[in-house]
């Protein structure tokens, strides 16, 4: 955290536009995303983070969830594939990140577990754009009380305390789209792109620029 710290801060910037480099200016207290350190960062929070709530996941009293193909299910092998079973506790995309769990207890012990481990690193669950997803199941409410840390003392069991975390009992909803349901992201991405409007700019923007934001 301190060397990610001692990169960013107060480092002069210039953006090069199609019109020529932006006058100096200065970020403080951002995390670049694609900088030079984010693959080390990364590697530090992310991937060991993973690894950690995975190898947990079998200290835990409740069974972890399992996914097999079919035909291990029938006990029944064609492919080496029919004789894997996997384990999956944390899938993510970006900065979206997914947990899964049997149970809730499960799922409660998994979140403590991972914010204590991000809080080391500096991180912070944005708690307001959390759900929980509940699938075969009736949920009891409409939200539950998910333990978490404090940032600032994550070691500290005095300081722990609890989210509001709402109940979503539809679709699945990963990077803003239905998994299962192709036909609502057909319309989704139909409708970004009907109501695309060009930026407005005082000058004409260069063929190469409108050509990048097209292929976008």
């Amino acid at each position: 955290m301190n060397l990610d710290i001692s990169a960013q801060l107060n480092v002069p910037y210039n953006m090069k536009t199609a019109y020529g480099y932006t006058p100096t200016f200065v970020i403080t207290g951002v995390t670049k995303q694609g900088g030079p350190l984010s693959p080390l960062k990364s590697t530090l929070t992310t991937s060991l983070g993973n690894l950690w709530l995975h190898n947990l996941v079998f200290e835990f009293l409740d069974p972890p969830l399992t996914v097999s193909t079919l035909h291990h299910k029938l006990q029944d092998f064609h492919t080496p594939t029919d004789l894997l079973l996997l384990h999956p506790t944390m899938v993510e995309a970006m900065d979206d990140s997914l947990l899964f769990a049997c149970t809730f207890l499960h799922l409660n012990q998994l979140c403590f577990q991972q914010e204590s481990f991000q809080a080391s690193y500096g991180w912070e669950t944005n708690w307001e754009k959390s759900s929980l997803y509940v699938l075969n199941a009736d949920p009891p409410s409409t939200s539950v009380q998910i333990d978490t840390v404090d940032p600032q003392h994550p070691g500290d069991p005095l300081y722990r305390h609890q989210a509001l975390v709402p109940i979503e009992t539809s679709h699945i909803h990963f990077l803003k789209t239905r998994i299962g349901d192709p036909k609502h992201t057909f319309l989704f991405l139909k409708s970004l792109i009907n109501s695309f409007q060009f930026p407005y700019t005082q000058h004409q923007l260069p063929l190469t620029i409108i050509r990048c934001i097209i292929k976008q």
